[in-house]
């Protein structure tokens, strides 16, 4: 399981709002492209709805309760995962090189 999806384990359901052609929503595009599977490997049981329309921007709701929802900027999460991402790849290297010397 990946570290970066460990907190998913309390989202009843996560929404991406983008949309299918546009510039803005190029990043969240690929990311689902890129991360769906380690998305779902992490939290197989949690819904995972995009839903696409023309000219929107890139949105992420995450539903952690019946009505509880919280809107996540896309690209403040994207960013998030890829912070999250660099940091366990350089503790993974720091490992590497510790158990080399």
């Amino acid at each position: 399981m990946s570290k970066a999806f460990a907190g998913l384990k309390a989202v009843h359901e996560l929404r991406f709002h983008l949309c299918q052609t546009s510039k803005h929503s190029e990043g969240a595009r690929n990311f689902l492209l890129k991360s769906y599977e380690k998305l779902k490997a992490a939290s197989p049981t949690t819904p995972v709805l995009i839903r696409e329309a023309h000219g929107v921007e890139p949105k992420l709701f995450a539903r952690y309760g019946k009505r509880y929802f919280v809107f996540i900027c896309i690209c403040l999460f994207v960013c998030l995962f890829v912070r999250s991402f660099v940091r366990v790849k350089r503790k993974r290297r720091e490992r590497e090189r510790s158990k080399e010397t």
